[in-house]
Order: C-alpha cells, then structure tokens, then sequence
C-alpha cells in the first residue's frame, strides 16, 4: 500500500508546538502502517487531519517487544501532543 501524506496544517501545529516548548525536533517518514496511515487517506476531510507525534524509544526499536520510552520522553510527547491539540481546537 502507497503511503499517504499527513495534513500540512497539522505537521505545521505540531512543530509549533515543539518550538513553543523549546524542544528539538524533526520530520520523519514512518514506514510501519499506523491507523493514522489509513486516517489520513480516507479521512482527508478537514474535520479529521491526521498527524504522528514520535518520542524516542531505546535503542530505537519501534514495533516490538523490546520497545521501551523513558517516562520523561513519554511526558514531552504528551506535552506536545496537548500544546498542538490547544492550539488546533482554537
């Protein structure tokens, strides 16, 4: 399955976000076939934009047992992840 561009706007709010809290960041493309994959392409409406906030997880392993976040990185991405959600319902 091809994959799908999130909404602009929305990636754009999320970066905001991380800027507002002064934490680093960057774009990704994720390769795994997330319900936000599948979202962003049936969904394309402006009510539902799609997006992915990502923290890192040790050793980067993603998708598997081994997976592990720090609790401090799992609060950051919630703290993005509200600061983003404000913004986008004002």
């Amino acid at each position: 399955m091809p994959g799908a561009a999130f909404s602009p706007d929305m990636v754009k709010t999320v970066e905001e976000a991380a800027n507002t809290l002064q934490l680093p960041h960057k774009q990704m493309i994720s390769g795994a076939f997330h319900d936000a994959l599948f979202l962003a392409r049936v969904c394309a409406l402006p009510i539902s934009p799609a997006v992915m906030i990502f923290v890192p997880c040790r050793d980067g392993l993603s998708h598997n047992e081994a997976e592990y976040v720090e609790p401090a990185h799992a609060v950051t991405g919630a703290r993005v992840l509200l600061q983003a959600a404000t913004v986008a319902a004002s």
